[in-house]
């Protein structure tokens, strides 16, 4: 450990304040250059690619907004403070959060990322401000590190990197994924092209085996003859095919939405959704419970739960909640937090609201 010295977290990083250009000046938005605010990375990711607002070079050199570079660190520091990520592109910000950078000779940024993870709570209890809590200049003056020599550093941030590297890939193929199931949906849900495929083929003088078939086609995306392929080298995918096919009926009906299938029916989520159904009472909760918070639920799942007694267990651990239940995140803007419920016995934040399908 002689090669690891002790420093104040502000001797080795350069802070970096950022702002916000005129909204009212439309030339200064809509540009090429990425504008961070939290809604971009609160997600626990550590990388930070994409921004939901962009502005232009004039907005960047008519404020008081910086240009931060690849590989430095981007914080919150005002609201949602500690919200952490490294960026893969230059990218502006605003003036609710800091961009960091380590000190040429004393710190490396990709260390610097992995330090002030574990440095968030330390962080947050250092924080300043009447009505909301704040991260100031002088928070960066009250944290006390340890850092090794610089080649120690990029050694320790290879062998974590490796594995944020395949988490980030993993958040990738997910996001694919969902892209996907969204289009899927879409498909079936809002445009009925599988009904629409059977009423083309029924249109054009087909027969009912036609109308099926054009329905698997819009499903599956498999023209006949693969379709037939299908049918010979597997054979049980095929059925589960045509029995997801039969569910689409060949008409459409009017509606208050517009045109549905026949037999479909338009209703609001109320009808068809328990909201918040049930919380734990004084006298009738379990002597250990599992929680879900909103910090581990993303990208539509359950990423981690934690263990408690329940004398030990957060306040907001109250919702109960059972398999078959959607949980979606009503506080902290843009979090995006929602997940499907896979198993009983769970105990939710009341940061969620708990749906459950009524039977």
């Amino acid at each position: 450990m002689s090669e690891w010295h002790e420093l104040r977290l502000s001797d080795g990083i350069e802070i970096i304040g950022g702002g916000t250009p005129k909204r009212s000046e439309k030339e200064y938005w809509g540009g090429d250059i990425p504008w961070l605010s939290v809604v971009d990375f609160n997600s626990d990711s550590r990388f930070v690619s994409n921004t939901v607002e962009r502005i232009t070079e004039l907005g960047l050199k008519k404020s008081n907004t910086k240009l931060l570079n690849e590989g430095e660190i981007i914080i919150s520091a005002r609201g949602t403070v500690g919200c952490l990520a490294q960026l893969t592109q230059p990218m502006a910000f605003n003036q609710s959060c800091y961009g960091l950078n380590g000190k040429k000779g004393i710190l490396h940024n990709d260390f610097l990322y992995y330090l002030l993870k574990s440095k968030v709570r330390e962080l947050k209890q250092n924080t300043h401000g009447a009505v909301f809590d704040t991260i100031t200049r002088d928070t960066f003056s009250c944290i006390d590190i340890s850092i090794p020599a610089l080649d120690t550093q990029q050694k320790i941030t290879n062998i974590l990197g490796t594995i944020d590297h395949k988490i980030e890939n993993n958040r990738k193929i997910n996001e694919t994924l969902e892209g996907m199931a969204q289009a899927v949906f879409k498909s079936w849900f809002v445009d009925f092209e599988p009904t629409r495929a059977k009423i083309a083929a029924l249109e054009a003088g087909g027969s009912e085996q036609d109308a099926e078939l054009a329905a698997m086609t819009a499903i599956s995306g498999k023209d006949k003859t693969a379709l037939e392929r299908m049918r010979s080298t597997s054979p049980e995918a095929y059925a589960e095919l045509k029995s997801t096919a039969n569910l689409f009926p060949a008409s459409l009906q009017d509606s208050e939405l517009g045109q549905i299938p026949v037999g479909w029916e338009a209703n609001t989520l109320e009808k068809l959704a328990t909201l918040n159904p049930e919380s734990w009472g004084k006298n009738n909760h379990p002597n250990d419970v599992e929680y879900v918070d909103l910090a581990n639920t993303k990208w539509g799942t359950i990423e981690s739960t934690q263990y408690f007694s329940w004398n030990d267990a957060p306040s907001r651990a109250r919702r109960i909640l059972k398999q078959e239940d959607t949980i979606v995140g009503t506080v902290r803007p843009g979090n995006g937090s929602y997940s499907y419920i896979g198993k009983t016995g769970l105990t939710g934040s009341t940061g969620f609201a708990v749906l459950r399908p009524k039977q």
